[in-house]
């Protein structure tokens, strides 16, 4: 079984400065896109380079974070394909009908089964950062959380030519639902001509109000949340964003989760949930608030370099076979409830490669807002 990581073959990552990279989490540049076409940056020679790299398990040489959700925290191919979910990605849906995007999805399958550095196919999930400001200020984020940069509009609406090849478009900050004009953005971005189109926000839901909701999911094809809240107490989510809009973020979930309860779906909303020391105590009672509520919740892992914090990287900060029973307890209280509950397959993957992280020098990027 193939278990490469798909990223350099079915995403790119546009930050907020116009830079193009396969993800989040990988440091090698294809170039920007202010000064350069997509076609160019999509089969540059970095791009290429990245994508022979990883095709042959070379990680570390590829540009990759060791820590991130498919290493997690060894650089060679994980012996199986991490759950979707906790990729904190939405697996990519059977082409409807013959269309530009059932096409472009046969040749991108093979492309990557092949292991082509240069690609006649386009990728299926465009990953953008329209934006670096945010409300937030959580202590977990190396992302300059006042900075005012953004992406013009040149620039996004440079991308649109990628909607018919594509299943998802996301967005993710900072905080999107602080652009101007934001939700009239996405309301407008559907067409009905592309019925593979999906749209995705990564958001903290500090300002996701019912105005918001209904323009956004009052339509045949909904925009899906993840709505990212660390914590399940004002008190621990103060304390790790710095920022006081814990009420208002429950109440984002809750409005998401009605609206998916009024529709009949299961896919309209996901909590997600960093999981480190200060967390660690609240995973309990954040499953039993998210079966409340009505929603699936993820918990990832913390990455980075937080000594009082990274408690998958930090054996002084509790042993690993003390965290693995905490685990092991919280997973088997896990089954009692109803709702989709992931992150567990990578916590005890990142657990069992914890002595690989202590000459970890992982990048310091924030992945949700």
């Amino acid at each position: 079984m193939l278990t490469h990581c798909k990223h350099p073959w079915f995403d790119i990552w546009v930050n907020a400065a116009g830079k193009v990279t396969c993800c989040p989490q990988n440091k090698r540049s294809f170039g920007n896109l202010y000064t350069e076409s997509f076609e160019a940056l999509w089969n540059s020679s970095t791009a290429q380079d990245v994508r022979e790299n990883i095709f042959n398990g070379e990680y570390e040489k590829a540009g990759c974070d060791k820590e991130c959700p498919y290493l997690r925290g060894d650089f060679k191919h994980p012996s199986s394909p991490p759950p979707n979910e906790e990729l904190i990605n939405p697996e990519f849906d059977e082409p409807i009908c013959e269309s530009s995007y059932s096409i472009n999805y046969e040749i991108i399958q093979k492309e990557y089964k092949n292991g082509t550095i240069k690609l006649k196919g386009k990728p299926l999930f465009i990953d953008i950062q329209p934006l670096l400001l945010c409300n937030s200020d959580c202590f977990m984020c190396g992302q300059p959380h006042k900075d005012p940069t953004k992406l013009s509009d040149e620039i996004m609406t440079k991308l649109d030519p990628l909607k018919p090849y594509a299943n998802y478009f996301r967005w993710q900050g900072g905080e999107v639902f602080l652009l101007k004009n934001f939700t009239d953005y996405i309301e407008n971005f559907d067409n009905d001509l592309m019925p593979n189109l999906r749209r995705y926000i990564i958001t903290n839901g500090s300002k996701v109000t019912n105005d918001v909701v209904e323009r956004l999911t009052n339509v045949e094809r909904p925009v899906h949340f993840l709505v990212s809240i660390d914590g399940a107490t004002e008190e621990t989510h103060y304390k790790v964003r710095r920022r006081k809009y814990f009420k208002q973020a429950m109440k984002a979930l809750k409005l998401l989760a009605n609206k998916q309860k009024e529709q009949g779906r299961k896919d309209l909303v996901r909590w997600n949930y960093v999981v480190m020391k200060s967390t660690l105590g609240e995973m309990k009672l954040a499953i039993k608030l998210a079966s409340e509520i009505g929603v699936d919740i993820n918990f990832a892992p913390i990455q980075g370099n937080y000594p009082d914090e990274n408690i998958f990287r930090y054996q002084d900060i509790m042993p690993r076979d003390e965290l693995i029973s905490i685990i092991s307890n919280i997973e088997s209280y896990s089954t009692n409830f109803d709702i989709n509950i992931s992150g567990f397959v990578g916590i005890h993957e990142r657990l069992s490669n914890i002595s690989n992280m202590e000459d970890s020098n992982p990048l310091k990027i924030c992945i949700s807002p």
